[in-house]
């Protein structure tokens, strides 16, 4: 009996092994890859829809004089154009679209698992890709888009990897209103993981 109790007691006072947390992140680059570059080949696609004069790919010549002048020329960047409007785009395109571009590439590499540090160079790193290895064909790289989208990037990405954890981990409304609340939020992330099985 004492024999048992002994047992008890030693089995009693073993720790028990830590548990996984369910939710923890996966920490992946192939799912920001694939998303950004999934992204920017939407963008492309939509630039050639609207504006097919300015971007058509099949002027290969003029392309790639251009983009031997994207490489050979600093940035773009007039001081005597309207604030924010510095590269010649609209005010709308530069603000709202770079910003929201930035965001999404940011958000996406914190739900992978990567830090803000992290987050902010792969936003970096997407939005030189985009400005030299995309739009250097059809126009000079823009040096507002290459320090704008990177920071506000980051800034509207970070807001937004906090609130979709928040409702994500319980906050807000339960149910179809979270799910609807989580798509509004993060509405591409939230489609690839529902269709795509994404981990992250």
């Amino acid at each position: 009996m004492m024999s048992g109790l002994l047992l008890a007691l030693a089995l009693s006072s073993t720790p028990e092994p830590p548990r996984a947390a369910p939710d923890a992140p996966v920490r992946t680059w192939l799912v920001p890859a694939l998303h950004s570059a999934g992204l920017m080949a939407a963008m492309r696609t939509s630039l050639s829809l609207l504006w097919p004069r300015d971007f058509d790919p099949s002027r290969f010549r003029e392309n790639f004089r251009q983009l031997r002048r994207g490489y050979s020329r600093p940035p773009h960047f007039d001081a005597h154009q309207r604030a924010l409007e510095w590269d010649g785009d609209s005010w709308l395109i530069n603000t709202v679209g770079h910003g929201l571009f930035g965001a999404e590439v940011y958000a996406r590499s914190r739900q992978c698992g990567h830090g803000p540090g992290a987050s902010l160079l792969a936003t970096t790193l997407v939005s030189t890709t985009w400005e030299y290895g995309v739009e250097a064909f059809h126009k000079q790289p823009s040096a507002q888009d290459l320090v704008w989208t990177p920071l506000v990037g980051a800034l509207l990405g970070e807001g937004r990897f906090q609130l979709h954890r928040h409702v994500r981990d319980g906050g807000g409304a339960p149910g179809p209103a979270r799910t609807l609340l989580l798509f509004l939020i993060d509405p591409l992330g939230e489609a690839e993981r529902r269709a795509l099985g994404t981990r992250c």
